[in-house]
């Protein structure tokens, strides 16, 4: 039993070594990138596995949109503990946001808006119909 055991230990390093002839392993090499699409088709390949996802696209940034109300005027109307419930929702008085997140926590329900203006993002938090927080982002 020792016998073969000395036998393995001695020749394994002999399997490895005598696998290619000149002691280098295979290079693997990438396939040639594809030809470009022809003009007026569609430059990716039709789900053949290559990168086609949301993920790959380019992020569309809209600028900010035209609101109903300033810059000034929204941050002033709609400072902590003001009503936005209703007709004083931020969408009925300002215009449609460019975000708006709707949640439960307990029993109360937050709205988060988010309306971009040239100066910057502002964003507005609803607690149970008052306003709890009001961000200006640049």
């Amino acid at each position: 039993m020792s016998r073969i055991l000395v036998l393995v230990l001695a020749l394994s390093p002999l399997g490895c070594a005598s696998g290619g002839s000149t002691g280098t392993h295979e290079q693997h090499v990438a396939p040639a990138p594809r030809a470009a699409a022809p003009e007026g088709g569609e430059s990716m390949g039709g789900g053949s596995g290559e990168a086609s996802g949301p993920e790959h696209q380019p992020e569309v940034v809209r600028s900010g949109s035209s609101f109903r109300v300033s810059w000034t005027d929204a941050q002033a109307r709609y400072a902590k503990g003001a009503r936005c419930s209703g007709d004083d929702a931020p969408e009925s008085i300002i215009g449609k946001p460019d975000q708006h997140n709707e949640m439960q926590v307990g029993r109360t329900k937050v709205v988060t808006y988010g309306f971009r203006f040239h100066e910057g993002t502002l964003m507005i938090r609803c607690r149970a119909d008052h306003v709890e927080t009001t961000r200006t982002m640049k």
